[in-house]
């Protein structure tokens, strides 16, 4: 079962020039074509529908429907958040609370009922057209809240009331106290084959930082999938793994308008449900030649037109492959046990410093996506890394203590796989052909001083092998000139 959706943002309907008007209309068309070709489920709007807080005319409406009607959906299958121009910023008294609160610490916990509802005016504008269009009343005590359905949940962020001024990047609240209340409600999801996505106008860096942090935080425990934002006009994606074990994805749309800072611009994204295997792609405008296409120029991730992830959460266990030459057997799991993991790492220490002398010493930092581009590494080895990568944290535990290996081992494992990095990445063309290597030679070399299978011992080493990409020490070097 799969979710299939499409995200739109910064609409600023009052823009009324011919390319913009040109690309709107193509939009209903193109739509309907992404529609014939894989059924769109739903639409989320993330914000700005007006522009500087004026009017929700008719033909706003008139738009969104169109929208819908080129898809054969209903109006309960758009989920709308209001942006800083859904804001009525003439508010006095709301601008003087705004400035008052700016650069706070814990801000959010100040946010009682009379400074709320004040703050919340700026909206009314906002409420009464997602009333009006929407045929429900927007929860305004609740500022947050989450709608329901069989396949997917929509977790509706409102990041706005503290928007509308000048310079409110990296100082926004979300009263995160009235978020806390509301994601609370996706608790009982971590083991449903549902996608529970977020939304909101801002990215996350939009946000003040104790904010930011705690709804990362609650991302992470609350099982949300996805953070769809808008804002600045401009598509990209961030990959982040700071806060859980798992690769977490923001994606950014680009904006329903042109104008010389904006990139004419949606998001689509499908979900399957048994897997967790997402596909993104971003739509752009081509304003000289007036048509709706794929766009692959948002980052390298997205070289082919899609950008692919994997939702851990919805991730089936893998049924191990049988092969005679690693003894597997049918039940030997591929899910990482931590302390299992942990004394992998130990024993290996001990195995590879009774062959070898410690020495040498290492510093790193380096733009991954440079590393992979170089080594000509393909989107499944990506995706694969990033899976790995959620074991980080536990290696980066291991060796930042001696109470687990002494000083004087820390650096075997780099230094091991390093070695026979050396020795074969000349016969290789591709880094996922030295991976494949490196991990085979390595596991045919310790599997024997582990009581497990080498199935599990193989796991462990890819993990570690990724680890020791992760800090730089191999994958260094340029393989473009050699498959070209």
């Amino acid at each position: 079962m799969k979710v299939h959706f499409i995200q739109l943002s910064d609409i600023h309907f009052q823009y009324q020039n011919y390319n913009i008007m040109r690309m709107r209309d193509s939009l209903s068309e193109y739509l309907e074509q992404l529609n014939k070709e894989n059924g769109i489920d739903f639409f989320v709007v993330t914000g700005d529908i007006t522009h500087q807080g004026r009017e929700y005319t008719t033909d706003v409406k008139e738009f969104l429907d169109d929208v819908l009607k080129s898809t054969n959906l209903t109006k309960k299958s758009m989920y709308i958040i209001p942006g800083n121009h859904d804001v009525n910023r003439s508010k006095q008294v709301r601008g003087f609370i705004i400035d008052n609160m700016q650069g706070k610490k814990d801000a959010s916990d100040e946010l009682n009922g009379e400074m709320y509802f004040t703050l919340l005016q700026g909206q009314e504008e906002f409420f009464e057209f997602y009333s009006s269009y929407l045929g429900e009343e927007y929860p305004q005590e609740e500022l947050h809240f989450i709608k329901k359905s069989d396949k997917y949940n929509v977790f509706h962020i409102n990041t706005c009331l503290v928007s509308g001024k000048n310079g409110e990047e990296g100082h926004l609240l979300v009263d995160i106290n009235k978020f806390y209340k509301v994601i609370r409600e996706l608790r009982q999801t971590k083991d449903e084959k549902v996608l529970n996505i977020a939304i909101g106008h801002h990215t996350l860096g939009c946000l003040c930082e104790a904010d930011r942090n705690a709804m990362m935080s609650n991302f992470v425990d609350y099982n949300v999938d996805l953070y769809l934002s808008g804002h600045v006009h401009d598509p990209s994606y961030n990959v982040s793994a700071n806060h859980g074990d798992a690769p977490f994805l923001e994606l950014v749309s680009g904006a329903v308008m042109s104008d010389e800072y904006a990139t004419p611009g949606f998001v689509e994204v499908e979900v399957n449900l048994e897997n967790g295997q997402t596909n993104v792609r971003y739509h752009i405008w081509n304003n000289s030649a007036e048509y709706w296409a794929v766009d692959n120029q948002v980052g390298r991730r997205v070289r082919s037109g899609t950008l692919n992830h994997t939702v851990e959460r919805l991730n089936k266990k893998k049924v191990p492959e049988v092969l005679a030459e690693l003894g597997v057997y049918k039940g030997d799991s591929l899910e990482v046990d931590e302390n299992e993991f942990k004394n992998f790492i130990i024993d290996l220490h001990e195995s590879i410093a009774s062959q070898k002398h410690t020495g040498g010493s290492f510093d790193y930092k380096v733009d991954l996506e440079d590393k992979f581009t170089n080594m000509v590494c393909s989107e499944t080895f990506q995706i694969n890394f990033d899976t790995y990568s959620r074991y980080f944290d536990i290696i980066e535990k291991i060796m930042s203590s001696t109470s687990y290996v002494s000083s004087d081992k820390k650096e075997l494992i780099t230094e091991e796989i390093s070695d026979k990095y050396l020795l074969i990445h000349h016969q290789c063309k591709t880094g996922d052909e030295i991976f494949i290597k490196l991990v085979e030679q390595l596991t045919e070399e310790y599997a024997s001083y582990f009581s497990y299978s080498k199935l599990r011992v193989k796991r462990h080493i890819k993990i570690l092998t990724s680890w020791v990409i992760y800090k730089c020490l191999i994958f260094n070097d340029d393989k473009r000139e050699i498959v070209m």
